[in-house]
């Protein structure tokens, strides 16, 4: 916008033109983009809520396994070793998660990307706001890509807590009980 404003001071015409962006002519197009940032909290606000499932499971099978622990303690294993070894269960499960839920995802957006999605009640309003009664999402595997990488790392993050619960264990203690 600035570039136009410096365009329009060099040709004089300053005073009879008006810049605007293109967003602010119409409200529609700012409510949009209100939505949208209600979307990406939704997002993420989904993403701080899985991660409580991930901790809630890893430290369900940390507390089943507190006998293994205690063995692997007692062979030797050191609490970092133990810790990597959660570490790296809890990573297979957030790649193969995601893997599954990113190309679901893909799968079910290429869908609706062609079929489209119906917006009930539009139809009386698309001549006055100009906008159609089906909405197609775009489909765009940054997004996809994003939900993978965003899956596998909340995944991490969620089971460094667990893993540490996990290195923590006493063998001896563990073994008795």
């Amino acid at each position: 916008m600035r570039d136009v404003e410096g365009v329009l001071k060099a040709r004089g015409a300053d005073a009879r033109y008006i810049a605007k962006p293109w967003y602010e002519h119409s409200e529609m197009i700012r409510t949009f983009q209100v939505g949208k940032t209600a979307y990406n909290f939704v997002y993420f606000f989904i993403l701080f809520l899985a991660s409580f499932v991930v901790i809630n499971t890893m430290l369900m099978i940390v507390n089943e396994r507190r006998r293994e622990i205690g063995m692997l303690g007692a062979l030797g294993l050191r609490p970092g070793q133990i810790r990597r070894l959660f570490l790296l269960e809890g990573g297979v499960m957030g790649v193969m998660g995601s893997a599954i839920g990113a190309s679901m995802g893909a799968m079910a957006l290429k869908a609706l990307a062609r079929v489209g999605i119906p917006i009930p009640g539009m139809s009386a309003l698309d001549k006055v706001f100009m906008m159609p009664s089906k909405f197609y999402p775009r489909f765009s595997s940054d997004v996809i890509a994003f939900a993978f990488v965003a899956g596998i790392a909340v995944t991490l993050a969620a089971v460094s807590w667990p893993s540490a619960q996990a290195a923590r264990i006493e063998p001896t203690e563990a073994l008795r009980t």
